[in-house]
């Protein structure tokens, strides 16, 4: 499969519920990057990922997980869904998969949840700082995302969905990017007719727009809010209004990155120390 575009490497997230012997080989014969969606401990995971019939997927999940992490002749990534159900098993949670062997971990919390209180987010920061004490002690190789996002984030740079990426969804619509998939306004062609330029040229045109209620905000170059129009239309139903949850989210980022930035004044990653 990868020699069959040129200068391409294949990326796959997988939930590891489906997954069997020929099918793993597969993976990691042709894929470049293997996540596998795991949110940390049995409570953690199975607070979310459960089958039709209520059972918990924790158990088959972790089965194929060993099997990947075994056979992959690179990291693979425990991909965990922080949400409000799970929040106070965060640190649990990411011991667990560590002493598991990921030694690649990325905590992302649900930013589309405006449910989040403020409770939820001070035990987010709460939970990242045990993460980060943790670290300071542990002698392995690992990398942790979402302790440090914020001193590594760059720029954003200006929405280009539609030019540089796409998603298709299973009916052949085409998408300016995942964000958007399934929502027929920001349909852009179809496998059969093409792309649509006046649509995507309308798109990208909503990147120009400022948020109003951003303005003068420290992280409005780095915030998803104020780069990506679509992910606020979605979930406020306008272009140029931002998602309370991923201020908040970002604003504990930040927190978290300074707390980082006292326990490894050198700026030295967990990943690979002395």
């Amino acid at each position: 499969m990868k020699n069959r575009i040129e200068n391409v490497s294949y990326i796959i997230t997988t939930n590891a519920t489906l997954l069997n012997d020929e099918n793993i080989d597969f993976l990691i014969k042709n894929y470049a990057q293997i996540s596998i969606s795991i949110d940390g401990n049995e409570k953690a995971h199975n607070s979310n990922r459960i089958f039709h019939n209520r059972r918990g997927s924790f158990d088959i999940v972790i089965q194929n997980s060993k099997k990947i992490l075994d056979r992959a002749p690179f990291d693979i990534c425990a991909r965990m869904t922080v949400n409000r159900k799970n929040v106070e098993y965060l640190f649990d949670g990411v011991k667990w998969l560590l002493d598991f062997g990921f030694v690649s971990i990325s905590p992302v919390p649900d930013q589309y949840d405006n449910n989040w209180t403020d409770s939820d987010m001070n035990e987010l920061y709460n939970q990242g700082v045990q993460i980060i004490d943790y670290l300071k002690g542990y002698k392995g190789d690992c990398k942790v995302d979402l302790i440090d996002d914020a001193l590594v984030r760059c720029m954003n740079s200006a929405c280009d969905g539609g030019r540089t990426s796409f998603t298709i969804d299973t009916d052949g619509s085409i998408y300016p990017c995942l964000a958007a998939a399934g929502v027929s306004e920001f349909v852009i062609g179809s496998v059969d007719n093409g792309i649509n330029h006046e649509s995507v040229e309308r798109i990208l045109e909503w990147a120009q727009a400022k948020n109003q209620a951003c303005i003068g905000c420290s992280r409005y170059e780095y915030c998803d809010c104020t780069r990506c129009k679509i992910i606020n239309k979605i979930y406020t139903g306008d272009l140029n209004t931002p998602i309370v949850a991923i201020c908040n989210i970002e604003n504990v980022k930040i927190r978290l990155s300074q707390y980082y930035q006292k326990v490894f004044p050198n700026g030295q990653n967990a990943l690979n120390k002395e």
